[in-house]
């Protein structure tokens, strides 16, 4: 009795296997039919952007259409978008039976770090947004003087070999950004650490010296300008925080 049984559950449990197993075979020969190869590619976010269009989103994924839709690699599409100039950000989903979604934030670059001849665009992250010359980056951007260049590669973070003073920029930069001014600024000078000059417009010079009481210097800034209004012109010293001057001529 007892061995009758137990062939049954051993009959049973076969027959669970072969059905599992046609149903898992049906499943892989429906997921490889036609129905499931890419007939589309959605691009969404690039609606208004100057720069990354939904060409560029497309022809730089990878996807290749009739290509079927379980064997597109998100992350291998997604990586290959994150290297492309002012790309910030990319999520790729996939729309069944035959769409890819790709979704994509783009950059905007918040200063340029300038090595040798070349200029990085980075956001306020740091992200390294594109590579420009004199001749073809926005001049209305930014720049930051004083770091050499470890490595910059499009869609990762730039590094400097003063890897503080980059921080520092940042630090200010962030601080410009936050105070609704960074439109304004037109060069960031971190090459003394202990003597740090940016320009607001190209009519005030600032001498903010190193980035101790820092909070208390940005402060005074903020009030600074206030008082100056829409067209100051100058010089602001804030290497003294105890004594914060100003004077109406650069030289």
């Amino acid at each position: 009795m007892a061995r009758r049984a137990k062939k049954r559950k051993m009959r049973l449990r076969a027959w669970v296997w072969v059905v599992l197993g046609a149903a898992l075979l049906s499943l892989a020969v429906l997921m490889l039919a036609p129905p499931f190869n890419v007939k589309n590619i959605e691009v969404e976010g690039t609606e208004g952007n100057t720069i990354v269009s939904r060409e560029v989103v497309v022809n730089k994924s990878g996807i290749v259409y009739g290509t079927n839709i379980f064997r597109v690699s998100k992350k291998k599409v997604e990586n290959n978008l994150k290297g492309q100039e002012f790309v910030e950000d990319v999520t790729v989903t996939k729309k069944l039976p035959d769409t890819i979604v790709i979704s994509v934030t783009e950059g905007k670059i918040a200063a340029y770090i300038r090595y040798d001849n070349d200029f990085v665009g980075i956001n306020t992250s740091g992200k390294s947004l594109c590579r420009r010359t004199d001749d073809t980056r926005d001049m209305s951007v930014c720049v930051i003087y004083g770091l050499s260049e470890e490595t910059s590669v499009i869609g990762e973070k730039a590094e400097a070999a003063e890897s503080k003073k980059l921080e520092n920029a940042l630090q200010l930069i962030n601080s410009f950004d936050t105070m609704g001014i960074l439109d304004k600024m037109t060069a960031l000078d971190v090459s003394d650490s202990e003597n740090i000059k940016f320009r607001y417009t190209s009519e005030l010079k600032v001498e903010f010296g190193d980035m101790s009481d820092y909070d208390y210097k940005i402060k005074c800034l903020e009030e600074i300008l206030d008082e100056l209004g829409d067209t100051p012109v100058g010089l602001v010293n804030l290497v003294n925080p105890e004594n914060p001057t100003y004077r109406a001529s650069i030289d």
